[in-house]
């Protein structure tokens, strides 16, 4: 059964939660319920695919690889803001992560997501 990353916005904030294909939700008693209240909600995406991982198929066990990738970000317009600036609105508006039950090749997972905490302009 496939499960989903979905999110809520509970009080101003952007909320994680695990749902099946069922509609069932993830709890903190490590059970799944009908009722979304009931459900384990994190605070960021990152854990919410870490729990994904505990909870989908582990037969796929062995050496974790690390690839780093760059991609450029492009921004137009004539107001003034430096480098911290959009890092800081990236880290809040963007979230770029994939997670996928496939890989490269056959007996793979694979997770891709963004960070910008090394964020350099180019001229």
């Amino acid at each position: 059964m496939r499960i989903f990353v979905r999110y809520i916005e509970l009080n101003g904030f952007r909320r994680f939660l695990l749902q099946r294909e069922d509609g069932r939700f993830w709890t903190p008693k490590s059970k799944w319920s009908r009722h979304q209240r009931k459900a384990m909600l994190f605070a960021n995406l990152g854990d919410a695919h870490k729990a994904y991982f505990k909870l989908t198929d582990t037969k796929l066990e062995g050496p974790c690889r690390h690839f780093t990738a760059r991609f450029d970000i492009f921004v137009n317009g004539r107001g003034e803001f430096d480098v911290n600036t959009l890092m800081d609105w990236l880290q809040c508006y963007v979230e770029f992560t994939v997670t996928t039950e496939d890989g490269p090749v056959d007996g793979c997972k694979c997770q891709v997501y963004a960070r910008f905490g090394s964020l350099i302009e180019r001229c």
